[in-house]
């Protein structure tokens, strides 16, 4: 069924859509027939305007599929960028936490040896008075 309905692509009535055969440009002759140079062939107009040369309904469902699929594809890609963010903020949360945990565990490695540290002082201390407390006693002693 045949509908005098141009392509949305189309703004006005006097662009021509271009060869169906061949893809190239057309004119329209002065008789009103349409004229393509690239195959030298003329069109015939039997009808009155260019709703019949432009009229083209398996490329408009084609068009109207390709804009869809674009469409749909935009949309995916917006959704894998928002995805590809929340991964690598989590990845940074992740790296945040492992920072931390690292942190922590550096700040007990250094209390344990200030602890170690510190008993290997009081040990030596100890030790000393020990052998004080034993030259007095030892002196000491009648």
């Amino acid at each position: 069924m045949l509908t005098s309905e141009a392509p949305k692509s189309l703004e006005k009535m006097s662009d021509l859509a271009k060869c169906p055969f061949c893809g190239n440009a057309v004119e329209k002759n002065s008789e009103g027939d349409i004229d393509c140079p690239a195959c030298a062939y003329t069109f015939y107009d039997t009808s009155s305007g260019n709703q019949w040369w432009n009229w083209r309904p398996i490329e408009d469902r084609l068009q109207t599929a390709l804009t869809q699929a674009i469409n749909v594809n935009t949309e995916m890609a917006r959704e894998r960028d928002i995805l590809r963010e929340e991964l690598e903020q989590e990845r940074n949360g992740t790296k945040a936490l492992m920072l931390l945990v690292d942190t922590v565990k550096l700040a007990t490695d250094i209390a344990m040896a200030a602890a170690l540290d510190q008993k290997t002082k009081l040990d030596l201390a100890y030790a000393r008075i020990e052998k004080l407390l034993n030259a007095l006693f030892e002196k000491g002693q009648p």
